[in-house]
């Protein structure tokens, strides 16, 4: 079994906003949430990385992953097309443009974050309890 069959990451692309959870380093095993809008994916095999943009404290910051690093733990889809405000698709695969966009367009807070977790956990027990009530019509 390959390392990608293995690890069972959400797919994201260009525009999604996403919350990754990794550890700085093996040795105190403290693992960090970081939240931004997705810039561009290079897909490599085992050399795939991501590249994430957010403003904290009105000030810009980037950062790039490799998906297949041991020192990821996970990744979370908030939103699709977070830039469009999940209206349209991104056209395009790298978005370096939002660079030069208003700070709105790629920042991701805390409060969206869990108002994106109410809204899917929410959404999950309605197909649940829509799901129970057709069991119990059907039986």
């Amino acid at each position: 079994m390959t390392v990608e069959a293995k690890l069972k990451f959400p797919s994201f692309k260009a525009g999604d906003a996403i919350e990754v959870k990794y550890m700085q380093n093996k040795t105190t095993k403290k693992v960090q949430l970081v939240r931004g809008v997705v810039l561009g994916k290079s897909n490599k095999g085992l050399g795939t990385n991501f590249k994430m943009r957010n403003i904290i404290g009105g000030i810009p910051v980037e950062w790039q992953y490799a998906l297949y690093s041991p020192l990821l733990k996970g990744i979370r889809v908030l939103q699709e097309d977070f830039i469009h405000k999940g209206k349209k698709r991104t056209r395009r695969s790298k978005i370096y443009y939002l660079r030069d966009r208003p700070d709105s367009w790629s920042t991701v807070t805390a409060d969206f974050a869990k108002a994106m977790t109410l809204k899917n956990n929410s959404a999950a027990a309605k197909a649940a309890a829509a799901a129970k009530k057709a069991k119990t019509a059907a039986a």
